[in-house]
C-alpha cells in the first residue's frame, strides 16, 4: 500500500530517476542564495523603503556597500506586483526566510596531536520532510566513501574516501537578481537600453479530479517575468539557473574519487549553479579552502537591491575568481558565512552573516597546536553557543 501522501494526492508511485536526483541542485541553488528574499521583500516595501531605511535594513555587513544611486528613483516607479505563480513558488520555498549557520574548518598536522590534518564540518539547515542530510556509506570498484548525502542524490556534500575529507558551508552567494524592466507597447521592453519582445510559453498544469488548467508564462531576455503585466514596469527573475552550463554533478563525482586535496581544487573549477565553501583535507598533509559555484560579475549595481535592468550599462559581464587558500601559514583554514579573504568580497555577495562565529573559530584553533577530534568537538559547541549567546 502506497504511503498516505500518494493516498491524499491520488498519485502513483514513479521510480526515482537521474533528472530527479539533479533537481536538487536547482532547489538548493534557490534556497542557498541569500540576498534574493531581501530584493523581493524591498520591492513589495518600496513605499516605506526611502534609502537610508533599506541601508539600516539590510545592512548585515558593516562594510558592505552603500545602497545604490538609483534605488530612490527605481522605487517610486509603477512597478507591477508579483505574479501569483511567483508567490505561489517563493511560499513554498522560501517560507519564512531566515538566514542559516554553517562552519567548517581544518587544522595541517603542525596543528594537531597526531601530526595528521583534521577536519571539522557543521552544516545547519532548516529541517524539512524528508530531511536534508542522511548518513551513509557506500562503496563500489576502488571508491570508498561515508558521509552525509542530500536526500535523493547520489553524492556526499560533507565526507571522505579512504584519502580526503571534505566538507561545505554557505558562501552566501548572490547570483539571483530583480530586473526591473520598462514596458514598451503591450508586449515589448526594453533590456540595457535596447527594445526587446516578450516571449510567451503555455503551459498545461495537471488539477486533480479536473481537466488541465491552462496558463502563460512570459519570458525575457535574462528570465522569465514573475510579475503581472500591468504599469511602465514589469519584473523579470535573473538567475544564473538559466545562463550556466552546470557541472555540479561532475564536480560531485570527481571529488568523491579524489586522491589528494589537489584533486578536489582541479574538480571544484567546473560551472556550478551553487556556490559553497568547500574545505578540505588529505592523508598527505594537505588543507584547502577554495568557494566555488558561478557568480555573475555585475556592471552598474552592487547587487544589494533590484536593478533597473532598462538603463545601459546594467548587465552581466563574466563570473567572479574566486580564490582560496591551500597549506597557509597558519596551519588552519575555517569559514561560518562570514566575508571570505578576498580581493572583492563584494562582487560574491553583500549578504554576508557577521563574523563572530568565524572569529571564535580562528581563536580556538590559534589556542592549541595539539588540536584531536575531541578538541574539534568542543570547538563545535563553543561556536554553537556563540550563536546563542548572540541571539
Amino acid at each position: 500500500e502506497l504511503p498516505v501522501e500518494y493516498r491524499l494526492l491520488g498519485v502513483d508511485f514513479e521510480p526515482w530517476r537521474i533528472q530527479d536526483a539533479m533537481s536538487a541542485s536547482v532547489i538548493n541553488s534557490w534556497t542557498l542564495g541569500e540576498n534574493a528574499p531581501k530584493e523581493a521583500i524591498s520591492l513589495m516595501l518600496r513605499d516605506k523603503l526611502d534609502p537610508e531605511t533599506a541601508d539600516a535594513l539590510w545592512r548585515w555587513d558593516e562594510d558592505s556597500p552603500p545602497i545604490d544611486p538609483y534605488w530612490d528613483t527605481l522605487r517610486q516607479q509603477d512597478i507591477a506586483p508579483f505574479n501569483p505563480e511567483f508567490r505561489g513558488l517563493v511560499e513554498l520555498l522560501w517560507g519564512v526566510h531566515v538566514p542559516t549557520n554553517s562552519n567548517n574548518w581544518a587544522v595541517d598536522g603542525t596543528r594537531s596531536a597526531s601530526g595528521a590534518p583534521i577536519l571539522a564540518n557543521d552544516p545547519h539547515l532548516p529541517q524539512m520532510a524528508p530531511s536534508v542530510w542522511y548518513v551513509v556509506e557506500g562503496s563500489g570498484g576502488d571508491v570508498h566513501i561515508a558521509g552525509a548525502s542530500l536526500a535523493g542524490t547520489p553524492f556526499l556534500a560533507s565526507g571522505h574516501n579512504e584519502q580526503v575529507a571534505w566538507g561545505v558551508t554557505n558562501v552566501m552567494a548572490d547570483y539571483v537578481d530583480l530586473a526591473v524592466l520598462e514596458r514598451v507597447g503591450e508586449s515589448g521592453y526594453l533590456l540595457n537600453g535596447a527594445p526587446h519582445e516578450l516571449r510567451e510559453v503555455s503551459l498545461d498544469i495537471p488539477v486533480k479530479d479536473h481537466p488541465d488548467a491552462q496558463a502563460s508564462l512570459y519570458w525575457t531576455e535574462v528570465g522569465p517575468v514573475i510579475s503581472t503585466l500591468d504599469g511602465s514596469h514589469i519584473v523579470a527573475l535573473r538567475w544564473h539557473l538559466f545562463e550556466v552550463e552546470d557541472g555540479t554533478a561532475a564536480m560531485w563525482y570527481d571529488i568523491q574519487r579524489a586522491a589528494s586535496v589537489d584533486q578536489v581544487l582541479q574538480a571544484e573549477r567546473r560551472p556550478s549553479m551553487i556556490a559553497q565553501n568547500l574545505v578540505s583535507a588529505d592523508v598527505y598533509g594537505n588543507i584547502a579552502w577554495q568557494p566555488f559555484g558561478s557568480v555573475p560579475q555585475r556592471q552598474g549595481w552592487t547587487g544589494r537591491l533590484p536593478y533597473p535592468a532598462s538603463e545601459p550599462g546594467m548587465d552581466w559581464v563574466g563570473w567572479v575568481d574566486m580564490p582560496g587558500q591551500l597549506n597557509p601559514d597558519s596551519g588552519r583554514v575555517a569559514t561560518a558565512n562570514a566575508r571570505p579573504e578576498h580581493p572583492d568580497p563584494y562582487a560574491i555577495s553583500t549578504a554576508f552573516l557577521p563574523s563572530y562565529r568565524q572569529d571564535r573559530i580562528l581563536e580556538l584553533l590559534d589556542a592549541s597546536d595539539a588540536h584531536t577530534p575531541q578538541s574539534f568537538a568542543a570547538i563545535q559547541a563553543a561556536a554553537n553557543q556563540t550563536l546563542k549567546d548572540i541571539a
